[in-house]
């Protein structure tokens, strides 16, 4: 009986195959029944070395699956494992192997982190390209700390791609700056001073930039030297005020445009301008012919209703009510094609209006905001025709 319990026990140690804790518990507990010590060291150590290969069983696969994943969470796992395990060769190797891991996690983070940046790094109108380039100083830095290898040569790519385009942004911005500093030099008006200011502004710090400056500077002195007395296109404005009539309104619009760009100047074409804006508005009448005209298009939703009451519409002076009826009109427009009215569509219908306003009244205030909203939209036909009527108006 006491040698068919030895060989049971050597039995189920042997086909041990897993660190199931009742499994081990029930061979512990037959070794502790043995009365014979010497078998019964024999089998307790029999036993110990059996637990402690598969734990080291156990941690080796725990380790090999951080190796392909290098995920957090098995690292984690597998260094838990491997710092249970009994001081031995095997635990010196695997806690070795995990360091090893480890640093190929880090890189692996490096590299993410660095290809988020390149590709979250979007060359537009409006960023700033010193804070990119001083950006990318910082990535290139980061890759050359990379390990070599395929994905260190994959992420240089990349950014060499975006220095390309940030080199051929800066160039695009330094000729439209260039452009715009030249014409400001040859008609030494607003709005063509500020927008040549704009542009410089969006420039990389360095010599082209600081020479172009110098140039606007030029120009603002020569117009602060040459501008009219500003007591005098004051006077001019306060009378044309009062009559409300030709040609005292000519004669101020006449002297307040010589005027160098600044407040002053601002001030007195917006006081123009409201007299103007008031002398010229549409009538009352024509104004509720055409809403009528209006909702009775956007009623109906009919071509010729829509035909007429775009006639009408386009019969009234630059006003927000004609840019109102406008608007309203280009959706009905919209719904007889099976369309939705979209921002760009508003914002062109707006850009014509202040282009008109600009076109009518020609005050350097008004051709500035026509020009901000046509530079908001979109690239096309639409806004190219727009820019050349602008450009007409400060040639």
């Amino acid at each position: 009986m006491h040698y068919e319990a030895i060989k049971d026990i050597n039995k189920a140690i042997n086909n041990l195959n897993s660190l199931d804790e009742s499994i081990i518990s029930q061979i512990q507990e037959a070794i502790n029944n043995i009365q014979d010590e010497k078998a019964k060291n024999q089998l307790q150590n029999k036993l110990n070395k059996k637990v402690k290969w598969l734990k080291e069983q156990e941690a080796i696969k725990a380790v090999e699956k951080t190796r392909n994943t290098l995920s957090e969470n098995d690292y984690n796992k597998a260094m838990k494992l491997v710092d249970e395990l009994h001081e031995s060769s095997v635990k010196d190797e695997l806690m070795e192997a995990l360091n090893q891991i480890k640093e190929l996690m880090e890189t692996k983070k490096e590299q993410d982190d660095i290809k988020d940046s390149i590709d979250n790094s979007i060359i537009d109108d409006d960023i700033d390209l010193d804070e990119l380039d001083e950006s990318l100083d910082e990535l290139q830095d980061r890759i050359d700390n990379l390990p070599d290898g395929e994905e260190k040569s994959k992420l240089q790519d990349e950014l060499d791609k975006l220095r390309e385009q940030l080199k051929i942004e800066s160039e695009k911005r330094l000729k439209e700056a260039t452009r715009a500093v030249e014409l400001a030099e040859a008609t030494k008006r607003e709005p063509h001073i500020q927008r040549a200011e704009d542009k410089i502004a969006k420039l990389k710090d360095g010599p082209d930039k600081t020479a172009l400056e110098e140039r606007i500077k030029a120009i603002r002195y020569i117009d602060q030297q040459d501008s009219v007395d500003i007591k005098d296109a004051e006077l001019a404005v306060k009378l044309a005020e009062a009559t409300k009539k030709e040609p005292y309104i000519s004669r101020a619009k006449a002297k307040v445009r010589e005027l160098a760009f600044g407040e002053e100047k601002n001030s007195l074409e917006s006081r123009l301008f409201s007299l103007e804006g008031t002398i010229n508005s549409n009538d009352e009448l024509i104004l509720k012919n055409a809403e009528r005209i209006v909702s009775l298009a956007e009623k109906l939703k009919r071509e010729s209703n829509l035909l007429s009451a775009r006639d009408a519409t386009n019969r009234l002076k630059p006003s927000e009510e004609k840019t109102s009826f406008l608007i309203r009109l280009e959706k009905v427009a919209k719904e007889i094609e099976g369309k939705e009215l979209t921002d760009d569509d508003i914002a062109i219908i707006k850009a014509i209006y202040y282009v008109g306003l600009a076109e009518t009244y020609d005050y350097e205030f008004m051709i500035r905001k026509a020009m901000e909203e046509v530079e908001k939209l979109p690239e096309g036909q639409n806004k190219q025709d727009l820019l050349n009527r602008l450009n007409n108006l400060i040639k």
